[in-house]
């Protein structure tokens, strides 16, 4: 570190520069590094999505079938019935999310190979700045939205799923499912005499 050009700084009430605090500010070391960042993103969402999110979510599936242990039974508590429909949808949403991410990264990777000279030069303009870069705003954008429904999605599934354990519906009660209400009621058309 350069002590004397720090005190100058300091001295001329302006801070002192990255560079003269001997601090490199750079996410990337070079163009290449950035493009491997790219493509590792790439094989990890493509690969690892799939994974995580079923992980996710089997826990809680799991746990309305141990407990309720029937469809006639999840059919006649909505709260289970809605903890299984947010992590199916969560599923749902996380595989079609990271076919779509898939496909951005693979067109960065493409974008980067097209083109090496506007790729290190693009690099020269983002190092150093707050910038998605070598991604772009979409798919940081669509990162976030997948993280969160990853996480979340299962989270409310899981207190659906609580809801479902300690408020058990009674024949009639608000908390007794549309399907479930059908369901009983096919059950007592066909018990019932033709008439």
């Amino acid at each position: 570190m350069n002590s004397d050009t720090a005190e100058e700084k300091s001295k001329s009430n302006e801070p002192p520069t990255a560079g003269a605090l001997g601090l490199v500010n750079v996410l990337y070391k070079d163009p290449n590094a950035a493009a491997t960042a790219v493509k590792e993103s790439y094989d990890y969402w493509t690969g690892k999505l799939t994974e995580s999110s079923f992980a996710l979510s089997l826990a809680v599936i799991g746990a309305n079938w141990a407990v309720f242990g029937s469809v006639d039974r999840v059919l006649n508590n909505i709260w289970s019935e809605l903890s299984i429909a947010t992590v199916v949808v969560s599923l749902a949403i996380g595989l079609v999310g990271a076919w779509k991410l898939g496909g951005m990264l693979r067109q960065r990777a493409i974008y980067a190979e097209a083109d090496r000279e506007r790729w290190n030069r693009e690099f020269e303009e983002n190092s150093g700045k707050e910038t998605p870069w070598p991604f772009t705003s979409t798919i940081d954008k669509l990162a976030v939205s997948l993280r969160w429904t990853r996480t979340f999605l299962p989270v409310l599934g899981g207190v659906f799923f609580l809801l479902a354990l300690f408020f058990p519906p009674g024949r009639g009660s608000p908390n007794q499912s549309i399907s479930g209400k059908l369901h009983e009621s096919a059950i007592i058309q066909q018990a019932s005499p033709p008439q």
